[in-house]
């Protein structure tokens, strides 16, 4: 498939037998969701014709003018309904055209279920850790997006207060020599629990995001979000209670204000245990099962508008 042109721009999709077997595959679904595919919007049309209800989901708003979201307003004319993850991201579609009765904001929730046990283990030991260095935790990929070089130099400028995991790898393109050791990504649930249970903080210094799980994974284990207000980050993290929202800016205004928070929370552990305890309030009340509701719900009602 031949790269976009530069702007909004259509879906297509490439050539060959996928392009006759995805409609048949599909035209027997009541609804289809796709989720960040040129491929599925480009199907909306035919399958809308077809009596398919048509959904696209979105997560996250690229800083360019190309990307899902701009991708979905191509096709906005052959979807009933727009979900986002984020209410930012639905008052943008709203914004850009999308009618608001065609646009529903489904809140993001953590990505693997809860284990009772690990997080009831997690928060007692947490409590009772003996002071010492901030425990920061990086995870994810390590690409322009997650900014690796801010946390280079992030760590150079918390060294010996705060100690550093990095858990991830490059994807899209390469990351900068962090003088720091850099973990394999895991996929487990128990894997993932067991890094922000050792965690103090979970660290990012992102350019953009959309409402991250690790921030949401992290809080019900009571490991504390400390990040750049971008996207909307806002939306899971109550800086001052639950969390801290530096103000988003250039690099270096970034590094200084992300190690300013870190070193105040290494210096001050009760004020770190309060927000530990408030985000694993609020990670706890996070799940997935009010989301499907409603999204079932509004599937529900336009295949019956039919």
């Amino acid at each position: 498939m031949d790269p976009p042109p530069e702007g909004a721009f259509d879906s297509l999709l490439p050539g060959g037998t996928e392009e006759e077997a995805l409609p048949g595959l599909l035209a027997p679904m009541h609804a289809v969701l796709t989720t960040h595919s040129a491929e599925g919007l480009a199907l909306a049309p035919r399958l809308k014709r077809l009596g398919v209800v048509t959904a696209a989901g979105l997560h996250m708003m690229e800083p360019a003018a190309l990307g899902t979201p701009h991708a979905v307003l191509a096709e906005a004319a052959a979807l009933d309904l727009v979900v986002c993850h984020s209410r930012r991201l639905a008052r943008w579609c709203a914004a850009a055209g999308v009618p608001e009765a065609r646009v529903l904001a489904v809140e993001n929730a953590p990505g693997h279920d809860a284990d009772a046990g690990r997080i009831a283990a997690a928060l007692a030991a947490r409590r009772a850790r003996p002071e010492g260095p901030l425990r920061a935790l990086v995870l994810g990929r390590l690409d322009r997006q997650k900014a690796p070089e801010r946390i280079a130099a992030l760590a150079a400028a918390t060294a010996g207060r705060v100690t550093w995991r990095i858990v991830g790898r490059a994807e899209l393109d390469a990351a900068p020599d962090l003088a720091l050791p850099v973990e394999p990504p895991v996929g487990d649930a128990a894997s993932l629990d067991a890094l922000f249970a050792w965690a103090d903080v979970l660290v990012l210094a992102s350019r953009y995001e959309g409402v991250p799980l690790s921030v949401l994974e992290g809080q019900r284990m009571g490991c504390v979000p400390v990040a750049p207000r971008v996207g909307a980050l806002d939306e899971a993290v109550a800086d001052g209670e639950d969390g801290v929202l530096v103000p988003d800016g250039e690099d270096a205004q970034v590094v200084a204000r992300l190690a300013e928070a870190l070193l105040a929370l290494a210096a001050d552990p009760p004020r770190l245990a309060r927000l530990a305890e408030a985000a694993a309030a609020r990670g706890a009340a996070r799940s997935w099962a009010p989301a499907a509701e409603a999204l079932s719900a509004a599937l529900v009602q336009l295949r019956h508008s039919w």
